[in-house]
């Protein structure tokens, strides 16, 4: 899965009421990722934390993981 920047994540210029604009690849990562995408500015950090916790659960399970799988 590709890292995210916030560079990805917030558009160019401020929509109105709060309301962003996502590229379309970004929407169907974060539905892939299992993460609904911010329908506005605050959900933002919720979907930053979802992330973050998302890719500690991987990093931390990896190793059993990978043992199951072989």
């Amino acid at each position: 899965m590709q890292e995210l920047t916030k560079a990805d994540i917030l558009p160019p210029a401020k929509p109105e009421g709060g309301k962003i604009n996502l590229p379309g690849g970004v929407v169907q990562e974060l539905i892939k990722a299992d993460i609904l995408p911010p329908a506005n500015k605050e959900d933002i950090q919720r979907v930053l934390k979802e992330l973050r916790d998302k890719l500690a659960w991987y990093k931390d399970n990896q190793d059993q993981k990978t043992k199951e799988v072989k």
